[in-house]
């Protein structure tokens, strides 16, 4: 409805506003001109997100039902999503899905008794990747308030003593998960120790269980790697702690590793360092490694940013770091930058106690 035939509409119900008490009549009482003009220059989406604020405005500007395209209806629901609480747009279903805490974090129904479509394309965990609508819920809540997603330090944790993946390694991981600049951004810390100094034994967590995959693009070795308990590369050698050089032969799959270096993907953001040491009280050597993820805003599963992370197959690389404008180092520079900043405020903050959630 639009032009005369909406005008008509609306002063047929002005002439009645004089009658509502003062509360329903306050929009009511605007000119129908100056409705019409303010309403001309705001796309379909904002003009029915302002009807819906009053009954009456909405029935005078929408007596049959608006028919919104694609684009306009998940507009609309955007805007929902940041004005009401406890509400989570997904562009993979065109809904939006209502979720309250829980004890448990992991992605569950909705409330209609539907999965929600995204857990299919949810990224492996191991490399660093959470689920988008929990890095949404994230920015949500960031950027319109605390009721309306989740807390960053959700995906914080410090795990020790573990046995990583399918093989007996031992694995120490830590998580850490900020918000720079508006974006997403986490950092994974691992150090692995192979049972009882048998190399063989880390070698194939490295390389069966994806822990040597920086990210889906590329692995912590530039050169073939060996499957051999025996092989070690001649003369390798690295410094211990306090400086003094280890006699002993660095295995041919560690020294083949690109390490003591900033590794950047060119086609994802992700900055990365690997490090070994060999530790003479427990006469084995150590695996170090040191990831940093850019996210991004988290708006859309679309994001290029977001896909280059995840194991979405693709015709061409949605995300190019040098077209993108960043040099070798960046993700890892940005965080590092943001310490500073960070540890003062931690000075005047009071700690808080995180609490799980769930998608319902």
């Amino acid at each position: 409805m639009c032009g005369s035939t909406a005008k008509r509409h609306l002063v047929s119900l002005w002439r009645r506003a004089a009658r509502l008490v003062p509360w329903q009549r306050s929009t009511l009482r605007l000119p129908p001109e100056i409705m019409l003009m303010v309403i001309s220059y705001l796309p379909p989406e904002a003009v029915l997100s302002l009807a819906l604020t009053c009954r009456s405005l909405y029935c005078s500007y929408f007596p049959e039902s608006p028919i919104l395209n694609a684009r306009s209806k998940a507009a609309l629901l955007t805007l929902l999503e940041r004005d009401v609480p406890k509400l989570l747009y997904c562009s993979e279903c065109a809904i939006l899905h209502p979720w309250r805490r829980v004890v448990h974090v992991l992605l569950s129904g909705v409330r209609s008794g539907n999965l929600c479509k995204t857990r299919g394309f949810n990224p492996p965990s191991q490399l660093g990747t959470p689920p988008y609508l929990h890095a949404r819920l994230i920015m949500n809540r960031h950027l319109y308030g605390n009721a309306h997603g989740f807390p960053v330090g959700i995906f914080d944790k410090d795990a020790t003593n573990l046995f990583a993946g399918c093989l007996p390694v031992d694995c120490r991981s830590t998580w850490q998960a900020r918000i720079i600049d508006d974006e997403l951004f986490l950092y994974i810390h691992e150090t692995a120790y192979p049972p009882e100094g048998d190399m063989f034994k880390l070698e194939q967590w490295l390389i069966n269980d994806n822990r040597g995959r920086i990210c889906k693009h590329g692995i912590v070795w530039n050169l073939p790697r060996s499957t051999s308990r025996s092989n070690v590369e001649p003369g390798a050698e690295l410094e211990l702690y306090d400086g003094r050089r280890n006699p002993h032969p660095l295995p041919a799959f560690l020294a083949n590793m690109r390490r003591n270096t900033t590794l950047s993907c060119p086609l994802c953001p992700t900055d990365a360092e690997i490090t070994t040491k060999w530790h003479g009280g427990r006469k084995k050597w150590s695996v170090e490694m040191k990831t940093w993820r850019q996210f991004g805003k988290c708006r859309s599963p679309s994001d290029p940013m977001w896909l280059s992370l995840t194991f979405t197959d693709h015709t061409a690389p949605p995300w190019d770091r040098q077209e993108e404008g960043y040099p070798p180092g960046a993700i890892r520079y940005k965080w590092n930058k943001s310490d500073k900043g960070l540890a003062v405020s931690r000075q005047n903050k009071e700690p808080q106690v995180m609490t799980d959630w769930v998608l319902l």
